[in-house]
């Protein structure tokens, strides 16, 4: 909450301070796809969609920002970073995203300073705020779930309640060493010469 307070004096426009009221609007969902990645091995890039869905049409269901959180096991991925989607702004001079990870945790945020009737031409009802890219670093599974979710609607009154919430797992196995790769290699050599001596018979 914090967060939006920071982001809101930064831009000092009318019409964008968030004021959470408590009017009520269509519930949303909000889920990573794919929902389970693996096994991969290390040192495979994944991406996540971050997928908002059930908004649109009108103003109250819009999105117009967004304060996410989520947590991973850093020991098996890394945070790479976030591609913003440009369904609430496309120009730097549209919208503020903010992003930043690392140590088992994710920040992502966005407010777009567009009017309500610019951001419901925008949006489908459901559509992909970003993508998050993550490395495997590590063997083992990771939980990829959110631990904080705000949603705010286009004219900036109220949060979207949700109605679900769906993280990810990935799955992580370590890479063939490079011996049992050479060891792999020669035996199928082998095999293949003993082959060709029985044929020659």
């Amino acid at each position: 909450m914090k967060r939006w307070l920071r982001i809101v004096a930064v831009t000092g426009a009318a019409g964008t301070a968030f004021l959470f009221a408590s009017l009520q609007a269509s519930a949303a969902t909000l889920v990573l796809a794919p929902a389970s990645v693996g096994p991969v091995g290390t040192g495979t890039t994944i991406t996540l969609d971050v997928i908002v869905s059930d908004v649109g049409s009108v103003p109250e269901d819009s999105l117009g920002g967004f304060d996410l959180a989520l947590a991973y096991d850093p020991s098996v991925v890394s945070f790479v970073g976030f591609a913003y989607q440009p369904f609430l702004g496309v120009n730097p001079g549209e919208v503020i995203v903010s992003s930043s990870g690392g140590g088992g945790t994710i920040d992502l945020a966005a407010v777009s300073l567009l009017d309500a009737s610019a951001l419901v031409a925008l949006q489908p009802t459901s559509f992909t705020i970003g993508q998050i890219t993550l490395l495997a670093i590590g063997a083992g599974t990771s939980p990829v779930s959110f631990t904080s979710t705000e949603l705010a609607d286009a004219p900036g009154e109220a949060l979207l309640p949700l109605t679900s919430v769906a993280g990810a797992v990935l799955e992580v196995v370590p890479e063939p060493s490079t011996a049992l790769l050479l060891c792999a290699g020669l035996f199928a050599l082998a095999r293949r010469g003993r082959a060709g001596s029985a044929g020659a018979r």
